[in-house]
């Protein structure tokens, strides 16, 4: 299974709120927002933002948090922002009875209670814990429906475990489980190491990120080495492994392309020759196109660098931004 769309689960749907809150988050001192947010949303964020500008389409579960420009893009209940491409259907709800029930027999399960216990934005009684397995119960149910991907951490993966037989059990709805790439779960840690970030970290750039094509194309490609990683049971040395390769195979694809660059030098010259410049025309031409075919190639291969494109994207929005300010 591989899709166009992704929900964001545990810890990059709450540290991707944050981000989206435009630097007003609500305060994590509330028991709500604790359990939303996670441990560290801030410095989360703009890694939240990059793994999810993997996908063309981002569907968030509804939640009590700002989201850009609502005023404008909020129609009926239902949020989707075109720019963004994020959309949310706020007639959903955590608190269902449905989700409550899930989330009841979820906490039930044997080992549950101590694994929540785990992490410590959920340590402080069992309205913590009902409030983080009914929001999965919510992810799950919405990946389903949207046939979207779920990215989360290994602690989401093991809270999956948990929560999807009930969704299935109490409420007769299919999940994922058992497909592949259906459900992704990549540590913080690896995002650190194949440099998934961008900075300056605004609203700004990430608009000007899902507005770029040449983005767009180096996302599909690292999103399709993401999804293959994580059928390994190591993902990061397996991604890792895929860039390294791409990055071999770029290297040999630029050195075609300037090969066939110096054969049309070549050829240009002796093309000045009236007896053979008709041949040497034709050639030359080959020659062209093979180059530009080859150095497409080459681009495509650079897919690995996915991390520094953002951040070269987003420090060009900061320059252009001010550069209309001071023109003003």
């Amino acid at each position: 299974m591989t899709t166009d769309r992704v929900v964001p689960a545990y810890p990059f749907e709450g540290a991707l709120f944050w981000f989206l809150a435009g630097g007003r988050p609500h305060s994590q001192s509330h028991p709500y927002y604790r359990v939303l947010y996670g441990n560290d949303p801030h410095s989360l964020s703009t890694k939240a933002a990059a793994v999810a500008s993997l996908y063309p389409e981002i569907s968030l579960a509804p939640a009590d948090a700002s989201l850009p420009d609502h005023g404008s893009y909020l129609r009926d209940g239902i949020y989707y922002h075109p720019d963004l491409r994020i959309g949310s259907n706020l007639g959903d709800n955590e608190w269902s009875d449905e989700n409550l029930a899930v989330a009841a027999a979820a906490l039930s399960s044997e080992g549950a209670p101590a694994f929540l216990n785990s992490n410590p934005a959920l340590r402080g009684g069992t309205n913590l814990h009902t409030h983080f397995l009914a929001r999965t119960s919510l992810q799950i149910r919405l990946a389903a429906k949207t046939k979207a991907t779920l990215i989360g951490d290994s602690f989401f993966r093991h809270a999956y475990s948990f929560v999807a037989p009930w969704v299935r059990e109490l409420l007769g709805e299919p999940t994922t489980a058992g497909q592949p790439r259906s459900k992704i779960a990549i540590e913080e840690r690896t995002l650190d190491v194949v440099g998934l970030d961008f900075s300056p970290a605004d609203l700004g750039a990430f608009a000007a990120m899902r507005a770029s094509k040449e983005i767009a194309k180096y996302a599909d490609s690292f999103r399709k080495a993401v999804e293959d990683a994580s059928l390994h049971d190591q993902l990061e040395p397996r991604l890792l492994g895929l860039m390294a390769e791409a990055m071999d195979s770029g290297d040999v694809a630029k050195h075609v392309s300037r090969g066939f660059q110096t054969a049309g030098s070549m050829m240009t010259a002796v093309g000045l020759v009236p007896a053979i410049a008709a041949p040497a025309s034709a050639l030359e031409a080959v020659a062209d196109v093979a180059g530009r075919t080859a150095a497409g190639v080459a681009a495509r291969k650079d897919w690995y660098l996915l991390g520094a494109k953002m951040k070269e994207i987003a420090i060009r929005e900061a320059l252009e931004r001010h550069k209309r300010g001071a023109s003003r």
